[in-house]
């Protein structure tokens, strides 16, 4: 992730890895091969990890040295819930809908969030021009 991250924004690789993401889930809802949902599954941990690296990356380039570690904190802590939280989501939602269904509305979570992650970006900028 490190020449990654020296080369690319850290909203934009925030963004991708959520799109990813996104379409990994879309791809659980549609696909059936075991040897595909396998690679799914890699790609969506893959941009899970990524996705923790570039949340760092974007969270030290925009706070102040004396609060990074608290946003850090923050972040990992919001992180950590919604590993938790995103299986009781679907679990909730497979009780009113098809699992399909279930992975598709979770999906367009993961591909809305870019939205609020390009909300950063003038604060990113600002922050490098300073």
């Amino acid at each position: 992730a490190g020449p990654i991250a020296r080369r690319v924004r850290a909203t934009g690789a925030v963004a991708a890895a959520f799109v990813f993401m996104g379409l990994a889930l879309v791809g659980f809802a549609t696909v059936a091969h075991p040897f595909a949902i396998l690679l799914l599954a890699v790609l969506y941990g893959t941009n899970d990890g990524l996705l923790s690296v570039f949340t760092n990356a974007l969270i030290t380039s925009v706070t102040s040295t004396e609060h990074r570690a608290a946003f850090a904190g923050i972040t990992g802590a919001i992180r950590s819930f919604g590993k938790v939280l995103a299986p009781a989501t679907i679990a909730l939602l497979v009780t009113f809908v098809s699992l399909k269904t279930a992975f598709v509305a979770c999906s367009a979570l993961a591909l809305s969030a870019p939205l609020a992650v390009f909300a950063m970006r003038p604060l990113e900028r600002l922050l490098e021009e300073s």
